[in-house]
Parts: C-alpha cells; sequence; structure tokens
C-alpha cells in the first residue's frame, strides 16, 4: 500500500508541474510510465473500501 500512496503522490506532482508549461516529449514519457507503474502498484487496492484504506494509509506515514 505504502508504494501505491508514494507512486501516485509522485504521479499527482509530475502532472501538477507539466500542467503549469510547455510539456516535453521526454515529459510525455515519464508520466505515461509512471501512470502504468502506479496502475500495478495499486491494482490489489482499486476495490478495498474506504475505511481500509484509511489504516493501511496510517500504516505508511
Amino acid at each position: 500500500m505504502c508504494s501505491c500512496l508514494e507512486s501516485s503522490e509522485q504521479l499527482n506532482q509530475l502532472s501538477s508541474r507539466l500542467l503549469s508549461g510547455k510539456v516535453t516529449q521526454a515529459q510525455k514519457d515519464s508520466l505515461i510510465q509512471l501512470r502504468a507503474e502506479t496502475a500495478k502498484k495499486c491494482l490489489n487496492y482499486q476495490t478495498m473500501s474506504g475505511e481500509e484504506m484509511l489504516k493501511r494509509k496510517a500504516d505508511c506515514q
């Protein structure tokens, strides 16, 4: 779960940076790769209840 959260945070940060300026092909490629990695890391948690997710998130901090 922790790796899913970390990857999601990295994806959010990269997406925010890309929205604020011109995007290069290398940045697009990084975004695509990070999306794929995040999807893979978070696959087992997609159907988890919000309550369970919050418990696991607390364990990561």
